[in-house]
């Protein structure tokens, strides 16, 4: 099998597969930026386009504190904080139709589901404010981590502040770690400074930094491993090399404010972060900070949150002991090939292309393997054509290896003739 050497980030080298190698060679598409339609979300969820109009979708007097793209890159689900005339719980919002229905409805537990995310299983991990009868006379408040089993349809407490033994407010973000799978909670309480919370699915919580002015949302940048935290008129970032974090630009820089904030796709040449809020739509180069902005033509409450809309191309779920569909979707790209490839050692360096994007992925011996089918029983890549609506199926099954900790990432892209298409990002599994 000949190979090729290539030239990654960090000046790293090393020897490609064949396959891969081909893919670094090809002539690809240009820019690697979403299509420019976000999903934000407060008290009503809206759809925003590049050009800055605004499409509400949805209204409930309530509080819409986060939303995501489910696993079938198709439904929206978002946590619905509820009042005296809306139901507290986590939700499903089609855009076509509009049509929302509910995931799960438990006033008790549910007094204010905030920040939701989908995690390596497909299940639904949000943060929310929670009351507890401790005797009839007695009701406990706190704030807590928890899970939505989907197999199950059961809700389980990764973590809660009094088993913390700290007063937090975990409502300033939420988000899965692409280098360890593990959550990230941005803890607003400036009393106790604020910290970046990690926290594992046994209810085990580490502080990753002090020292944050947060008040809205969380991203990460999957090329770097840094953390970017919305608050207000400023970001702030944790660089991967600092201890601290620092501000990615003041107040005073005339930058504008900033709530919802998200990364673009990693793979593009100069990936940015994206930021909603009231009137504007703001496109930020994280390496010079550089904002630009789009005017929106209609203004709306302030977003806690916002997402891309069909912007998840990679997603897993947990069909069994050891057992994950990896599900594939790529709008607008039906009846092309794919390629899917996974690897033990990370995302970093990713592969560079000849356009400047990167497959964010370590090539190793199981990137070979799983690129030339070469792990019968265990890696199924599919069809390794993208049906007439873009999607696909590949498995993963490892029931039948010794429960062991192991962490992997996978990673798919369109490709065919004509040259490499949309490159996802990646996502990491907890096996």
């Amino acid at each position: 099998m000949k190979s090729t050497t290539k030239k990654i980030r960090n000046t790293t080298r090393v020897l490609v597969p064949g396959v891969l190698g081909l893919l670094i060679l090809s002539l690809a598409a240009g820019a690697q930026y979403h299509d420019a339609k976000y999903l934000s979300g407060s008290l009503k969820i809206h759809l925003t386009d590049g050009t800055g109009q605004v499409t509400e979708l949805f209204d409930n007097p309530a509080a819409l504190n986060g939303l995501t793209m489910d696993t079938d890159n198709r439904l929206v689900v978002f946590g619905d904080g509820g009042n005296a005339f809306g139901i507290k719980g986590l939700m499903r919002l089609d855009p076509v139709t509009r049509a929302v229905t509910t995931i799960l409805s438990d006033s008790s537990l549910l007094y204010s589901p905030l920040d939701i995310i989908v995690n390596h299983d497909g299940d639904y991990v949000f943060t929310n404010r929670y009351s507890k009868l401790v005797t009839p006379t007695l009701t406990i408040h706190g704030m807590g981590l928890f899970k939505f089993v989907r197999s199950t349809s059961t809700v389980t407490t990764i973590a809660t502040t009094l088993q913390a033994g700290s007063p937090g407010t975990w409502l300033g973000g939420l988000a899965a770690d692409i280098d360890t799978g593990h959550y990230v909670v941005q803890d607003r309480n400036l009393a106790a400074g604020a910290p970046l919370l990690r926290m594992t699915d046994s209810g085990s919580i580490a502080t990753i930094s002090m020292g944050f002015s947060p008040r809205y949302s969380i991203t990460q940048d999957i090329r770097t491993g840094d953390w970017y935290s919305s608050a207000g008129n400023q970001i702030m970032v944790l660089r991967t090399v600092s201890k601290s974090p620092t501000t990615l630009f003041a107040a005073s820089s005339g930058n504008g404010l900033h709530t919802a904030i998200a990364f673009d796709r990693a793979s593009a040449p100069r990936p940015r972060i994206v930021s909603r809020f009231r009137d504007t739509l703001y496109y930020i180069d994280p390496a010079t900070a550089v904002v630009t902005s789009v005017a929106l033509k209609t203004a709306s409450a302030t977003p806690w949150e916002m997402t891309f809309l069909r912007g998840r191309n990679l997603a897993s779920v947990k069909t069994g002991s050891g057992k994950y569909d990896l599900k594939m979707s790529f709008p607008g790209e039906g009846g092309r090939g794919y390629g899917i490839a996974m690897s033990l050692k990370g995302v970093r360096p990713g592969v560079t292309l000849g356009d400047g994007r990167v497959i964010n992925l370590a090539p190793d011996f199981f990137t070979t393997a799983s690129i030339h089918n070469l792990m019968p029983g265990i890696w199924f890549p599919g069809p390794r054509v993208l049906d007439v609506g873009g999607e696909a199926t590949a498995r993963l099954d490892v029931s039948g290896i010794p429960k062991v900790n192991i962490t992997c990432w996978i990673a798919a892209l369109v490709v065919d003739g004509t040259g490499v298409g949309t490159i996802a990002d990646p996502i990491v599994l907890r096996l």
